[in-house]
């Protein structure tokens, strides 16, 4: 597709802004500002490795988009605010939902890339998210390594998932990053993590 389709859809996505939060975040990145673009560095880029960078929050936010009907919802920390009278609680300030990014993804786009997101945690076909094993509900996912510089020794093991098919009440999207030493006995970690939020009461 080239360089110049490629910087145009990421930018139509948010990965060159940061995204609206309660508290300051990192302004992801697709290039080094002093890189020259080659074919080497743009099929790096179209997965994810190249010189990439992007926070957990923006990645979990833009990952919710296939759970969210190709919208982008804005990140939040507080629901609200109450103040104490007497043995109730009135409300000072609630948070409104609203929206960053909308119409990112057309629905039969989401409705084809989903069963493959489901197939990532699927042990029986060997997918990358195979360990995660939530027996309470179904899982969409993504696993992923990012380097770190020139270290060898070192990695960010990271995975994303949300609950498919539960009522609203229920929905739920988990990312969780971890900077591990790159051996494989510790691969495991993301998914013990993810599995134990990912899980519903029964």
């Amino acid at each position: 597709m080239g360089w110049e389709i490629f910087e145009t859809y990421m930018e139509k996505i948010g990965f060159t802004e940061t995204i609206p939060f309660d508290i300051g975040v990192a302004e992801p990145q697709l290039v080094n500002e002093d890189t020259e673009m080659n074919y080497k560095l743009l099929a790096d880029s179209g997965y994810g490795q190249g010189e990439i960078l992007v926070t957990p929050l923006q990645l979990a936010s833009m990952f919710s988009c296939f759970a969210n009907g190709g919208n982008i919802a804005v990140p939040y920390v507080v629901d609200g605010i109450y103040r104490e009278e007497g043995i109730k609680y009135d409300i000072v300030a609630e948070h409104e939902d609203t929206l960053w990014k909308m119409g990112l993804i057309p629905q039969e786009v989401i409705d084809t890339v989903t069963p493959m997101l489901k197939d990532v945690v699927d042990p029986t076909i060997n997918g990358t998210g195979r360990q995660l094993k939530v027996r309470s509900c179904t899982v969409a996912a993504k696993t992923g390594t990012a380097e770190i510089g020139d270290n060898k020794s070192r990695e960010i093991s990271w995975f994303v998932g949300y609950r498919t098919d539960v009522p609203e009440e229920d929905a739920r999207l988990v990312l969780v990053m971890l900077e591990i030493p790159a051996d494989s006995k510790y691969t495991s970690l993301k998914f013990d993590i993810a599995r134990a939020m990912l899980e519903m009461e029964s």
